[in-house]
């Protein structure tokens, strides 16, 4: 398999493009948190390219090899499109919900947001992975990405006040503040000369003095919003990909932490709002992935495929 999904994305039923939705002429991969579906999505078709990876959150491909990672179960994995070969790569974080895929030095960078901690994996050519550092960080570190003058910048959900999460900088193998004000940021991306992430309900950008504005705000989405996720670079340079999972309050067991019900459980009632918003640094948004699809219930992850 060459460096692309384009075969993949034959395998499954095409999802038409519904009413309002814009037609999307880029490769979308998607980790569906509930269903643990590895899912493809370009000009209206959607596919599922591997499954067997509950509670996924960020997705990325670097060539024949796709790297997944688990919120609630702490993992990352690594998933050989040729071979069809699923590995964890590490199983022992607390949670595992983001990760920043380092091309350049062949490694992935994995905040651990309960334990306050940023990991660092030296990827290997057999889908192997080693532990080379981990840095301390403040409270409770979410999602990375590059950005400003080459450094990695990291979304802090920090405590339960509103306006004390914000974005750090990897400053050597220091953790330091760059911005604050917002409530509780996810996923980060660095696209047009700014940082975007999501913060609940709400999208910021981030200039490279730290000053915050707000790009797009509930009332901006085509329909109601519950909690957006995961953020994404569009290689038009000017927006983001960002999912909204639905609340995902009915994924899980209350009696167990971080427990989710089995798939077909007749606890797990799904709303069937899971979806992805394209959103412009103009703060333009429109919808780029619909829902309704049983293949991808609860989107957690997305990526631009290479």
């Amino acid at each position: 398999m060459k460096n692309n999904i384009t075969s993949a994305l034959v395998l499954g039923a095409g999802l038409m493009v519904g009413a309002g939705c814009q037609s999307n002429k880029e490769t979308l991969l998607m980790g569906d948190f509930f269903t643990g579906n590895l899912v493809s999505y370009k000009d209206g078709k959607m596919a599922v390219i591997a499954n067997g990876f509950r509670g996924a959150d960020a997705i990325e491909q670097d060539g024949d090899m796709i790297y997944v990672s688990s919120w609630p179960l702490g993992k990352v994995w690594s998933y050989n499109l040729e071979t069809k070969e699923q590995k964890v790569l590490k199983d022992d974080f607390t949670t595992a919900a983001d990760f920043y895929l380092d091309r350049e030095n062949q490694q992935l960078v994995v905040p651990d947001m309960l334990e306050s901690k940023i990991h660092f994996l030296k990827l290997n050519t057999d889908g192997t992975a080693a532990a080379t550092k981990t840095l301390d960080a403040p409270t409770k570190p979410e999602s990375i990405c590059r950005g400003f003058g080459g450094k990695l910048y990291v979304t802090m959900i920090n405590g339960d006040e509103a306006g004390d999460g914000g974005i750090n900088v990897i400053d050597g193998d220091e953790v330091k503040e760059f911005c604050r004000g917002m409530n509780s940021p996810k996923g980060i991306a660095f696209v047009g000369g700014y940082l975007v992430t999501a913060d609940e309900t709400t999208m910021w950008k981030v200039d490279s003095n730290g000053k915050a504005t707000k790009l797009a705000e509930a009332a901006d989405f085509p329909s109601k919003i519950e909690f957006l996720n995961d953020v994404a670079a569009s290689k038009d340079g000017a927006s983001v990909y960002v999912t909204d999972m639905s609340a995902p309050g009915w994924m899980f067991d209350p009696d167990g932490e971080r427990k989710l019900w089995p798939i077909g459980s007749d606890k797990a009632v799904s709303p069937k709002t899971g979806c992805v918003y394209k959103v412009g640094l103009d703060g333009k948004v429109t919808l780029a992935v619909p829902s309704g699809d049983d293949r991808m219930l609860g989107p957690n992850g997305v990526s631009v495929a290479p």
